[in-house]
């Protein structure tokens, strides 16, 4: 379980804090893709963070509110893989490489592209050796490549913020109010 407070409010980046209320509507319009608030492809994890990453590229402010308690309870760590359904394991996977595909700006990809690449080849190494029931996860992302890189450019098209803000929010932790 993550336990995280800070002591002052900040303007957060990627966090999305208002994924808890039942206001969904309010920004169905400016953030909805095909009429979808959250991407029906990201089955299990990361549609919180691939949702908030439309808000602020749409110009919404997302903040951090001190005096919240969030409770995360993370059950698909590195050490428990071996543990989880093959399912739960195949989503995890395919959506890392979703939310990148959506979202990650030319500047983002090249400043990152040494270690990512170190990580992408870890990964499919492990699961060429030890998660096989994974490798289904790289077939889903190149049969539906075509689809995904229209919603990319269908995504792209909308956002309202400069790519250079974008990068910004990968260099600094949170700005004060």
């Amino acid at each position: 379980m993550d336990h995280k407070r800070l002591d002052q409010r900040l303007s957060v980046e990627t966090l999305c804090l208002a994924l808890g209320c039942d206001g969904g509507l309010q920004y169905q319009d400016d953030v909805a893709v095909e009429r979808e608030i959250f991407d029906s492809r990201f089955h299990s994890f990361r549609e919180d963070a691939e949702l908030c990453f439309r808000l602020r590229e749409r110009g919404w402010e997302v903040l951090y509110e001190p005096a919240a308690v969030a409770e995360h309870r993370r059950y698909n760590r590195p050490e428990r893989r071996a543990a989880m359904p093959a399912l739960v394991n195949y989503h995890s996977l395919k959506n890392r490489y979703l939310l990148r595909l959506y979202h990650q700006t030319p500047g983002n990809f090249f400043r990152t592209f040494v270690p990512t690449f170190a990580r992408d080849v870890t990964a499919l190494g492990y699961v060429i050796l030890r998660e096989r029931s994974s490798l289904a996860a790289y077939g889903w992302l190149w049969r539906h490549r075509r689809e995904l890189l229209e919603r990319r450019r269908t995504i792209q098209g909308r956002r309202t913020v400069e790519t250079q803000e974008i990068d910004r929010w990968f260099t600094i932790e949170g700005e004060p109010l």
